[in-house]
């Protein structure tokens, strides 16, 4: 079944009667060559970020996708050097970030992007909680990135019933890399939270940008704010007032899906 199967969404994409039944063939696992293949392929999207004028490349290692597979041990099943340890499960991000650093040289941001959980599995924890994060910290001390990347739905819930530690601050600790992060950083005291304990260099936000285009500029001033209670499907449409709710019912009637007859 496609990933949606609302009534707007098949009004949408011009779809008429029952959703389109897709099968999948079964899972296999890539091989070595494979592996370096799509390494590459970063490399050369890293390549043209650059040569279009940015300063640096994120991996994306979280919220389930590809090289996310590999570092979580839930889904990471191999049994050869990329599977079966923390160093071995990393071992895929590490040549994805070498292969990027050769690539764009060492004058440019590399930053690999990390989590527990993702559109798998919203609630994921990773078997052993702080225990596996710091061994995941330590196999990346190594690592071409200059920077990792924290990312969740709240940075001090790390979902282990036997640590209270923050996940960002056991890795960043291990690795001895600059900590990047993000989940749950609304204000300005949720901001200085990552700081006061020591657990990142910089936080990163992303709806609540979208929401308030200002918002670095508010915290920066440490304005007293009447912040809208965050919801996450906020979006920002003017001329459309979304300060407290979203819009359910945006259907445009004479809607095509066929783009070649839009203007």
């Amino acid at each position: 079944m496609l990933y949606t199967d609302t009534d707007d969404e098949k009004h949408d994409r011009g779809i008429d009667g029952d959703w389109p039944k897709v099968t999948f063939p079964p899972a296999r696992a890539l091989t070595i060559e494979e592996l370096h293949k799509i390494a590459d392929g970063f490399a050369e999207g890293a390549m043209r970020a650059v040569k279009a004028g940015f300063d640096g490349v994120e991996i994306h290692g979280a919220n389930g996708y590809l090289v996310y597979q590999f570092i979580t041990p839930s889904t990471n099943l191999r049994v050869d050097e990329y599977g079966g340890s923390a160093a071995n499960n990393v071992r895929f991000a590490k040549l994805i970030c070498q292969k990027v650093r050769d690539a764009i040289g060492p004058g440019k941001l590399i930053t690999l992007r990390l989590s527990q959980d993702g559109v798998d599995d919203f609630l994921g924890a990773w078997p052993g909680g702080v225990a596996y994060a710091r061994e995941i910290g330590a196999a990346l001390a190594d690592c071409a990135a200059d920077a990792l990347h924290w990312s969740s739905f709240d940075w001090t819930d790390n979902r282990d019933p036997n640590s209270d530690v923050p996940m960002a601050k056991a890795i960043g600790e291990m690795s001895g890399k600059p900590m990047l992060v993000n989940g749950g950083i609304a204000d300005g005291p949720s901001a200085e939270a990552v700081f006061d304990s020591r657990t990142g260099v910089a936080v990163v936000v992303g709806r609540p940008l979208f929401a308030q285009p200002d918002w670095p500029h508010i915290i920066r001033s440490g304005m007293a704010y009447p912040w809208t209670e965050f919801d996450r499907k906020y979006v920002i449409q003017p001329p459309v007032d979304l300060a407290t709710k979203y819009p359910m019912d945006r259907r445009i009637p004479d809607w095509n899906p066929d783009t070649s007859k839009r203007l």
